[in-house]
């Protein structure tokens, strides 16, 4: 009766990376890309930027295999820590809203309040929304989103620290996600 052949480890394929061997990298691409690709979907909420998180965890496991230390952990922790550090490297580099539909919606539905009746409705609508925001929240979205400036723009006008503005646009933000979210959930859009 003839043997099947033996499964290699990921362990052993990390091993065999180490030492440049091509196929065990395809290997552990096989076995692990989708886990990889759903964390980075999952975070990012965009699949181009997902698609890229992989080649780049993939490249960097080229690149890196002889760092992993099977002492400090398995191969499939190693690869979850490598692409968290991956996916908030993406992050970093999003411009804020940049991909955020929330972003997009308020820029869109303030740009010309007179385009049409549902557009005035909708407008009425975010505006609704806007309300639940702090004072100094609104008046970053409105300074980023309705006259376009750059957050660097907006701590300079305001003479506040950068890091204050990029942390009133991401609670800003936020909110008015969930707030969105609950309202289509309760119209049963979703």
């Amino acid at each position: 009766m003839p043997k099947s052949p033996r499964i290699p480890s990921a362990g052993d394929l990390m091993h065999r990376v180490a030492t440049g061997e091509w196929d065990a990298l395809k290997e552990l691409y096989q076995r692990f890309s989708p886990g990889v690709y759903q964390l980075a979907r999952r975070r990012l909420n965009d699949d181009r930027m997902a698609e890229d998180v992989v080649q780049e965890v993939f490249m960097r496991i080229w690149h890196h295999a002889s760092k992993w230390d099977p002492d400090r952990g398995s191969v499939d922790t190693w690869i979850l820590v490598m692409t968290r550090h991956v996916v908030y490297d993406h992050l970093r580099t999003i411009p804020p809203g940049g991909l955020d539909v929330v972003g997009k919606a308020i820029s869109e539905q303030f740009a010309d309040p007179d385009d049409g009746i549902s557009d005035v409705l909708e407008a009425d609508a975010l505006r609704h929304l806007l309300q639940g925001l702090s004072p100094e929240q609104r008046q970053v979205i409105r300074l980023v989103y309705v006259e376009g400036m750059t957050t660097k723009a907006v701590a300079e006008r305001l003479n506040i620290p950068l890091g204050t503005v990029k942390s009133r646009l991401r609670l800003a933000l936020d909110h008015l996600r969930r707030e969105l979210e609950k309202e289509a959930h309760s119209d049963g859009a979703l």
